[in-house]
């Protein structure tokens, strides 16, 4: 927007300095034939007596132009300059408003006149350019008014009345008689003149309106304001007292997000929709699509919400990209406590990401909290089994969670590289970490430790938010199997409509996700310590790191898992959680491919099914199995489905290790092991980005079956399905109140049915 609007800015300086070499003309002119413009028709032409308003206005222009050249070899003009601009804005106008005025009054009615006339209209708006940035309230949006002000009332109103004064220059006088094809010219021009006018007259007001707006706006939502409901004021005054002055101690971006997300994206009395608002597919077509990276493309256009995230929200949030407005700074400064941080957050964002908690934890600092970690929590599908020689105190490392890929990207001033890798001994305890900035490993004991588990774990939470979430969860698995379900199956394809509830809404949020999260300057960018370069970097590596791994136990017999979830499964939730959830999810492909398809034969008959099982081949190298039958297309379809409920729950709630500054951090500072104040904001914000509720995966979506013949048999799979979920759900409940780790990641009763930030 703000590159658009220079581009306004500077192709109008170009007319200017135009108009102002026609100007020099006139004056020109005037010095040398002073008899010039009343020789014609003396009578009539008198009017034109202003020989004096005229040399000035061209030699205030010569200085404007001047002007700006000295401002592209010193500095900006907007900035530095803006009062010695306005010095010379000032005498143009005036001398275009008073040279036209006294032109249009006195100049008889004729083709001329609604040319002088829209000048005179412009050159009051040039009047109203020098002394309107100084009546509205200087701040975030000053600049972009000033710039809506020069590109919308100063550069066009000088322009239109030049080109008017220049008539009388090139006809020989303003009311010479003029040939009849000239008069239809002029005729033709003027139509395009009072179109204009009627543009600027817009363009006024939509400016008006926003210099109108930005006092509200400024309060409203960049001031530093903590709590936002009466309500909150009246239970935690103390703590909105305090954290309004935390706040503002941020950066200005993450304060209007902030304050933005709280605003307008809060849960707080949003009803949970119901499976109801997953409409029936309507539509089968290319979609129109962007550049995402390899070669691999997002749809920008979805059928459940075809009017997309909204312009208003795209302008706000690439605005939020201007390090103009917004610049990218990483203020360091730390809470007076953890007990007083702890406090405020509770108070003011407990409730907004309460639907997001999977579980309640009490401290995230102890040896076993990072155990914890690894096998039931935001890590754990990372663990892998290792056969090491390697002892720590005597006992033997069975178990590695290995983050020491992240160490290769650079990071801002002021930050730790992230990477490291925690070591856990056969019944899990935690025996040794490798600090991977600090190039060595720690144990209990060791000077470091507490600052390695805090490395550990900020490595984890960023980690796992661009490699598994974001690349891999919404611009991998999610966009592949929208993008292909809707551009290659029919609307009334069985298994378009088995695998709608879980696309709803996805090509829309995986959109969003791309303007927001993977941009320069973006959420990410800034709530990471990575340099931009690193994020792109970074980007690259997760979607090489991101591939198929088979079904859930062959991914598990990969990591060297599945005995210990045989043998000891209460040693590691997560995977006993993975595995049945998984299991429940086939059965009910299986169950629901049946119906449809009597043997392999039918499968590979199938042609859209075909193209559709092609289209998911999206990503180079992919190692997604041929289309052989019906037992991979129910293999591959379930993991899918596991992959955008189960694992989306698993890696996108963050809420969890967020909400409190001591938990963890996006960021990593050296000698810190908590979150500065800014730090904490940005996570909350990316919690925050997820709050506002969507369709539950324990719903009934009967409503998307084909009403065909095998209706009765498929609502009896879809209902199953549900019975299968909820008892799946009390079981891990069961579970959790006797694990010493208990687990709602693979939870149903937690998920949503389809991927959301």
């Amino acid at each position: 927007v703000l590159m658009q609007m220079d581009i306004m800015v500077y192709f109008g300086e170009v007319q200017a300095a135009y108009a102002y070499y026609k100007m020099a003309l006139i004056v020109r002119t005037y010095l040398l034939h002073p008899d010039y413009y009343t020789k014609s028709n003396p009578g009539q032409n008198a009017n034109v007596d202003a020989p004096g308003l005229s040399l000035i206005f061209g030699m205030t222009g010569a200085l404007h132009v001047l002007l700006f050249g000295l401002q592209a070899l010193f500095g900006s003009c907007y900035s530095h300059y803006h009062h010695l601009c306005y010095t010379f804005y000032a005498p143009a106008a005036v001398c275009a408003f008073l040279h036209l005025a006294k032109f249009s009054w006195n100049t008889p009615q004729s083709q001329l006149t609604l040319t002088l006339r829209v000048g005179m209209v412009s050159g009051f708006m040039g009047l109203a350019n020098v002394g309107w940035p100084f009546l509205v309230q200087n701040g975030i949006y000053f600049n972009i008014l000033s710039r809506c002000a020069d590109s919308v009332f100063y550069v066009p109103g000088m322009v239109v009345a030049v080109l008017a004064m220049d008539d009388p220059v090139t006809q020989g006088g303003a009311c010479q008689a003029a040939p009849a094809n000239q008069a239809q010219a002029q005729a033709s021009a003027h139509a395009a003149y009072r179109t204009r006018l009627r543009r600027l007259s817009i363009y006024a007001l939509a400016v008006l309106a926003v210099a109108v707006a930005v006092p509200a706006f400024e309060t409203v939502i960049v001031g530093p304001q903590l709590c936002f409901t009466d309500m909150d004021f009246e239970k935690f005054p103390d703590d909105c007292a305090k954290g309004t002055t935390a706040l503002g101690q941020v950066d200005r971006h993450t304060r209007t997000l902030y304050k933005m997300l709280k605003v307008f994206s809060s849960p707080r009395g949003v009803p949970v929709p119901t499976g109801s608002v997953v409409a029936v597919p309507t539509l089968k077509k290319p979609l129109p699509k962007k550049n995402l990276f390899y070669g691999s493309k997002i749809p920008s256009w979805d059928e459940d919400f075809p009017q997309g995230v909204g312009y208003a929200s795209t302008i706000i949030f690439e605005l939020l990209r201007v390090e103009s407005f917004f610049p990218l700074v990483d203020y360091a400064t730390e809470w007076s406590s953890v007990e007083e941080a702890r406090s405020i957050l509770a108070s003011s964002s407990r409730e907004d990401l309460e639907p997001l908690e999977l579980l309640k934890w009490e401290e995230m600092d102890s040896d076993a909290a990072i155990m914890r970690w690894a096998f039931s929590g935001i890590a754990a599908h990372v663990t892998c089994s290792v056969k090491s020689a390697d002892a720590v105190k005597g006992q033997a490392i069975a178990f590695v969670n290995d983050w020491s890929w992240m160490h290769e990207f650079q990071v801002r001033p002021g930050f730790e590289r992230y990477g490291a890798a925690a070591y856990f001994g056969d019944d899990g305890r935690l025996l040794k970490i490798w600090w991977s900035h600090g190039q060595k490993n720690l144990t209990k004991g060791d000077a470091g430790w507490e600052h390695a588990k805090w490395a550990f774990k900020c490595t984890v939470i960023a980690g796992t938010t661009l490699k598994d979430h974001l690349v891999g969860l919404h611009f991998m698995a999610s966009n592949f199997l929208a993008m292909a379900t809707f551009e290659q199956l029919n609307a009334s394809h069985p298994i378009r409509r088995m695998l709608r509830p879980h696309t709803y809404g996805a090509v829309t949020i995986n959109a969003g996700a791309l303007k927001t999260l993977a941009v320069k300057n973006g959420i990410l960018h800034r709530a990471s310590a990575f340099t931009w370069e690193s994020v792109e970097a970074a980007f690259h590596a997760s979607y090489d790191l991101n591939r198929w791994m088979g079904d859930i136990n062959q991914r598990f017999a990969k990591q060297g898992m599945l005995d210990t979830i045989k043998e000891n499964p209460d040693l590691y939730p997560f995977g006993q959680d993975a595995i049945e959830f998984s299991a429940v999810v086939h059965k009910f492909v299986v169950s629901y491919v049946d119906v449809y398809y009597a043997n392999d034969a039918a499968v590979l008959a199938d042609r859209e099914l075909v193209r559709f099982w092609d289209a998911l081949h999206l990503v180079e190298g992919s190692q997604l199995p041929p289309l052989s039958g019906k037992q991979v297309l129910a293999q591959v379809l379930a993991d899918f489905i596991a992959y955008v409920t189960a694992f989306h729950n698993h890696a996108g709630n963050v809420a969890d290790y967020l909400i409190d500054p001591g938990f963890a951090s996006p960021k990593i500072r050296p000698n810190r092991n908590i979150a500065d104040i800014q730090a904490t904001f940005q996570g909350l914000n990316i919690g925050l980005m997820t709050a506002l509720p969507a369709p539950k995966l324990i719903n009934n979506f009967t409503h998307l079956l084909l009403p065909d013949e095998h209706l009765s048999q498929t609502a009896t799979i879809f209902n199953q399905f549900q019975r299968d979920l909820r008892d799946l759900a009390d079981k891990i409940d069961a579970r959790n109140e006797h694990r010493k780790m208990p687990c709602n990641s693979i939870n149903p009763k937690m998920m949503v049915s389809s991927i959301s930030i």
